[in-house]
This record gives structure tokens, C-alpha cells and sequence, in this order.
């Protein structure tokens, strides 16, 4: 946060009444950079803070109740088919999803993940991109285990 300008930096009036402060600026003296305030069933979080790290937008999901596929800095899309994750670091993913997938296919490959499941990991490189369907399309699955074998058969 050095880089960023005195003059530049938005905060929050800390004495507010309901104002829980979440983060504070080392200079200006003690400001309230990011601060959370509840509102009836819900609540707000304000952040002056232009660029925020990854996990604080993850812990912010977290409170909100938002299903949390992954616990890493990859990038994740997912819907009611499909996850894609695209890496940032190599290692081991543990994806959890919301409900049990009949089975789970890498798209590209067709390489059966498992099946009847609700979480899986697997091992992948740095910059990496992996589709995996978790829907329940009878036909699309055969496609893909389909592609699967002709990729063992080589």
C-alpha cells in the first residue's frame, strides 16, 4: 500500500456507530481502509482499498454463505455442468462441489475423475486450464468416456 499516494487513499469514518473496521491504513494515521457494516438480515462491506488480494474477496464469499469450490488462488468457473479451473501454481486442487455428480470427466481427455461424488483433487501443472463436466447428460458423459478410451487406445 506505499505506492499508493496519501491524497489518493478513501476511507471510512471508524466512529461511525455500527461500523466494524476490518483493515487499517498505516498512514494516514490509523484510518479505516475496509470496514464491514451489518444492515438487517445483511451486510455491507466497503473497501477504499483499489487493488485487494484474492483471499480477501474469498473470505469475504465465505461469510456471505457462497459455496466455496475451491480454496486456492487459481481462477474457477463453474456452473450446473461444468468447473474450469485454470492455474496459477502447480499442485494438488481439491475441488468440493455443491451436490453429488453422477460422474466427473476431464472434457479435453474424457478421463473418467470418479463417479457418485462430491469432491475430488487432482494434480495439475502452473498455467493450466481443466474442464470438467459434473452434469447429468447421459449422451454428453458417453461422449466423453468415448474420447477416453480412444485415448488409452493409442
Amino acid at each position: 500500500m506505499d505506492d499508493i499516494p496519501n491524497w489518493y487513499r478513501f476511507y471510512v469514518d471508524g466512529d461511525t456507530p455500527g461500523v466494524e473496521p476490518l483493515a487499517k491504513y498505516d498512514s494516514p494515521a490509523e484510518k479505516v481502509a475496509m470496514a464491514l457494516k451489518r444492515v438487517g438480515k445483511g451486510a455491507i462491506i466497503y473497501s477504499g482499498v483499489p487493488v485487494t488480494h484474492p483471499k480477501v474477496y474469498r473470505n469475504i464469499a465465505k461469510f456471505a454463505g457462497v459455496h466455496m469450490y475451491l480454496d486456492t488462488e487459481d481462477a474457477l468457473y463453474a456452473d450446473g455442468n461444468f468447473v474450469m479451473i485454470h492455474t496459477k501454481e502447480a499442485g494438488k486442487k481439491k475441488v468440493k462441489l455443491r451436490e453429488k455428480a453422477p460422474e466427473v470427466r476431464e472434457v479435453f481427455s474424457g478421463e473418467l475423475v470418479g463417479r457418485d461424488i462430491d469432491a475430488f483433487e487432482v494434480d495439475l501443472p502452473a498455467k493450466h486450464t481443466a474442464l470438467y463436466y459434473i452434469g447429468k447428460d447421459a449422451s454428453f458423459l458417453k461422449r466423453l468416456e468415448k474420447r477416453g478410451n480412444e485415448g488409452r487406445a493409442k
